[in-house]
């Protein structure tokens, strides 16, 4: 793993080597972006640069053959400290930071952070899902940023700027990741073999919103023909309604773990959200004037084609249902119920 590897974000490896060559590197650092695009590879890259002993060290190019390398390279480097929000939590537990209430300050990744390194010359602690930090987590990790140990890192992998406290924003210097270009995700996915032709590859592309990571999903995945599915289905509601909910449930439920499942929720949402939206910037019309898109193969008209209410109703219905995915609610109930309110909205006379 090297950063030849690592598309799209150029730029900021060549400020972290200037940091580095001006002994100006900060000690807490909020990468935020789209998921997908290599914040947490790009985070590994750094802290990998950081502790090699190579003969490029200096100028943040890894060799890949000392032991520091390999050892991150392994996932197993005892100054390397890596988080993540447990799949079963729908928030970051403070016990990770700083130990359970029996063993607070005694335990857990902030103290880990202060200890001596055993192979490099600092530690580093990369934590992802920062998204999820409550206040207490999010305050017990601003002590350790506001009083960091000599020579340590910590690295925050997020996706909304809005959703960390104004204190961890503050105190950490913010690496803003874009999405990637659309034909740069579409010739990844030919140059690793995911698709054998760049026209399905870029309609991944298309799909991922500028994200590898996504796209990969997709590829491994049956999502391509659901989302035409989907979209059909929701061009003929609420005749749909009943096929609708048993696709959609059937889809979120072939994850093969809970993380996976709420992972396709969101891409239902999200393609449902981006077909309204779309619609929206098309412009509604009468029926009779309606653009071809608005009448499905089988010359029923869309319910959406004529009333540019509905479709915003349907846009923001659908992005409500965002925020209850990461909560403890049963998935299949919310699919249903959100598109069952979709339904009623669809049936009603404009």
């Amino acid at each position: 793993m090297s950063w030849e590897g690592l598309i799209g974000h150029d730029e900021w490896v060549d400020r972290f080597r200037q940091a580095v060559k001006r002994g100006r590197l900060a000690h807490a650092f909020l990468f935020v972006g789209p998921p997908g695009v290599g914040k947490r590879r790009f985070a590994i890259l750094l802290a990998k640069s950081l502790f090699c002993r190579g003969p490029q060290a200096a100028n943040l190019q890894p060799c890949g053959s000392c032991q520091n390398c390999i050892l991150v390279e392994a996932g197993t480097h005892p100054d390397l400290l890596l988080l993540a929000k447990p799949e079963d939590k729908s928030e970051f537990p403070v016990e990770l930071l700083i130990g359970d209430r029996q063993h607070r300050g005694q335990e857990g990744a902030c103290r880990s952070l202060a200890l001596k390194p055993v192979l490099a010359s600092r530690r580093i602690l990369i934590i992802d899902d920062a998204d999820f930090f409550n206040p207490e987590s999010a305050n017990a990790l601003l002590k350790t940023i506001e009083e960091p140990p000599p020579g340590a890192v910590v690295i925050l992998i997020a996706t909304s700027l809005a959703r960390q406290l104004p204190t961890i924003r503050s105190r950490c210097q913010i690496i803003r990741f874009r999405a990637l270009p659309l034909a740069t995700v579409a010739s990844k996915l030919v140059e690793l073999g995911y698709v054998d032709n760049l026209p399905e590859a870029e309609r991944l592309a298309e799909v991922s919103g500028g994200s590898i990571g996504r796209a990969i999903d997709l590829a491994q995945t049956e999502a391509v023909h659901f989302r035409r599915e989907l979209i059909d289905g929701l061009e003929k509601l609420p005749r749909s309604l009943a096929s609708l909910v048993e696709s959609t449930t059937s889809f979120s439920e072939k994850g093969q773990s809970s993380a996976e499942s709420k992972s396709r929720v969101r891409l239902v949402l999200e393609w449902s959200a981006t077909y309204f939206a779309d619609r929206l910037r098309q412009g509604s019309a009468p029926a009779s004037k309606a653009p071809a898109s608005s009448t499905s193969a089988q010359g029923h008209s869309s319910p959406w084609s004529t009333s540019a209410d509905k479709l915003l109703r349907a846009l923001e219905l659908t992005l409500q249902m965002g925020d209850y995915v990461e909560r403890n609610v049963n998935r299949a109930c919310l699919l249903q119920a959100w598109l069952q309110n979709l339904a009623q909205l669809a049936g009603q006379v404009p």
